[in-house]
C-alpha cells in the first residue's frame, strides 16, 4: 500500500513539474519578445498551459500503465510458481492424502490402487511403463454443530486420495518418476506435500500371467528368495533416497503392506512379519518414531485389509490449512 501511495505522489509531481515548465516557457516568451502583440501573447498563454497539463497527464497515464503491467506480471509469476510448488487448493469440506506408493515390480501396487480407489483405469494386467497418479474420492458424514445446540443436519466431508504408481524395478525409476511429477502444475504429489508412504512387498514372485491358475495356488511357506530380494532392494541408501522426498511435518502415515498372504498356508501366516523384521526396523529408524509404522498383512487381489488401510488414510488426511502449515 505504501508503494502505491508513493507512486501516485511521484506521478503528481511529474504532472505539476511539466505544467511548471510550460508556464516558464510562456513567461520567457513574454520577457524576451516584448514586441509580440498582446493578441499573440494571449494565444501562447492559452495554448501552452493546456499543453503542459496534457503532457503531464500523458506521462502519468503512461506510468500508471507501466506500473499495472509490472504488477500483473509479478502476480502471474507468483501464480505460476505456486502451481508448480503447491497442489490444487482444497475446499473447506475437503481433505487430501497424497500417497507415495513404492515397491518392486509385480508386488501388486496397481491391484492395490484399483481396489482401494475403485478405479478401473488401474489395470494390473498391464505393466506400468511410467509414473502415473490415480485419484479417488471418499465421503464421510459429520454432524454440523453451532454454539447453541447440536444439529441433526449432516454435512458431507470429502476425502481425496492421490496415489502414485510407477515402474517398480529399482530406485532410479522411482526418483525419475517423482521428479517428473514436480513438473506438472498443481500436482498433488509435490515436495513437502506427501502425507503417506506405503511400501509394498510380497511373499511370492508374480506369476507369468495373472490368469495362470498355478500362480494362485496355496503354498506351505513363502518364497524366501523373494523376501530377500525385498530386503536387499530397500537398503539404508534406498530408503534414505525415498525419505529425502518426504517432509516430517507433512508425513502423517507410514505403512508396510505385505501382500499375497492369501496364497500362504494359515500355519505360516503368524511368522510373516518376523521375516520382514529388518525392513520394519529400518522404517522405524527412518521415521525416528515421529510417525507410527503400520504393518498390514493382507491381499490386494482379495481386498483383504484394504478397508483398514482406507481408514488409516482417512484419519491422516489433511485440510487446506494443515496442508500449507
Amino acid at each position: 500500500m505504501k508503494r502505491k501511495t508513493l507512486f501516485f505522489i511521484f506521478m503528481l509531481i511529474v504532472a505539476i513539474s511539466t505544467n511548471a515548465i510550460s508556464q516558464d516557457a510562456i513567461n520567457l516568451l513574454k520577457t524576451d519578445t516584448p514586441r509580440i502583440d498582446s493578441t499573440f501573447s494571449n494565444f501562447l498563454n492559452n495554448m501552452l498551459t493546456p499543453v503542459g497539463f496534457t503532457i503531464g497527464s500523458f506521462l502519468s497515464a503512461l506510468l500508471v500503465f507501466i506500473y499495472e503491467e509490472l504488477i500483473s506480471k509479478r502476480n502471474l509469476i507468483k501464480k505460476i510458481r505456486k502451481q508448480y510448488t503447491n497442489p490444487t487448493p482444497l475446499k473447506p469440506s475437503q481433505k487430501r492424502n497424497s500417497i507415495l506408493l513404492i515397491g518392486l515390480g509385480g508386488t501388486g501396487k496397481t491391484t492395490l490402487i484399483r481396489n482401494l480407489l475403485l478405479v478401473n483405469c488401474a489395470d494390473p494386467k498391464l505393466k506400468t511403463d511410467n509414473c502415473d497418479i490415480y485419484s479417488g474420492e471418499r465421503s464421510a458424514y459429520r454432524k454440523a454443530t453451532n454454539s447453541k445446540r447440536e444439529s441433526d443436519d449432516q454435512n458431507e466431508d470429502s476425502y481425496l486420495f492421490h496415489i502414485t504408481d510407477y515402474k517398480g524395478q529399482n530406485i532410479g525409476t522411482l526418483v525419475r518418476g517423482f521428479l517428473e511429477l514436480q513438473n506438472k502444475p498443481n500436482s498433488p504429489i509435490k515436495l513437502n506435500h506427501v502425507n503417506s508412504l506405503i511400501l509394498m512387498v510380497d511373499i511370492f514372485r508374480p506369476g507369468s500371467s495373472h490368469d495362470d491358475p498355478d500362480s494362485r495356488k496355496i503354498q506351505d511357506k513363502p518364497d524366501i528368495t523373494r523376501i530377500e530380494e525385498h530386503l536387499q532392494q530397500w537398503s539404508d541408501v534406498a530408503l534414505d533416497a525415498v525419505f529425502g522426498f518426504l517432509e516430517k511435518k507433512s508425513l502423517k502415515f507410514v505403512c508396510l503392506f505385505i501382500n499375497k498372504q492369501d496364497l500362504l498356508s494359515p500355519n505360516y501366516k503368524l511368522s510373516i512379519e518376523k521375516d520382514f523384521e529388518p525392513l520394519i526396523n529400518k522404517l522405524r529408524e527412518k521415521t525416528r518414531n515421529a510417525t507410527e509404522v503400520k504393518i498390514l498383512i493382507g491381499s490386494a487381489e482379495k481386498a483383504d485389509r484394504i478397508f483398514e488401510l482406507e481408514n488409516h488414510l482417512r484419519e491422516t488426511s489433511v485440510n487446506e490449512r494443515e496442508s500449507n502449515g
